[in-house]
């Protein structure tokens, strides 16, 4: 049985992020059934990522586009750190920590 591979895409552009899609399905996963959430704003990002948090799924690959409008959640010490250290625990750099 193959494992779920979640991939965050965020873009603005909703044919960038399907493009993105159609490449990476054209990519051999191996043991990886991919599993796409797909994000047109920084806010939807955030929803996202603390959704999959609470509900214990990790999210594998983010593809951010880092030029879009809405960037109040981009000059967020928690966003940034998220985005940073997707991997460490909380604890001594928990996600308040400024970066």
């Amino acid at each position: 049985m193959k494992r779920a591979l979640n991939i965050l895409i965020v873009d603005d552009h909703p044919m960038t992020v399907d493009s993105y899609i159609n490449l990476l399905l054209e990519v051999e996963l191996q043991d990886f059934k991919p599993n796409f959430i797909k994000c047109y704003n920084c806010k939807g990002a955030y929803d996202a990522i603390l959704f999959h948090s609470k509900q214990n799924i990790n999210i594998d690959l983010t593809l951010i586009d880092l030029n879009l409008l809405d960037i109040p959640l981009q000059r967020s010490p928690r966003f940034r750190y998220k985005v940073r250290h997707p991997f460490r625990s909380k604890g001594r750099h928990d996600s308040t920590a400024k970066v």
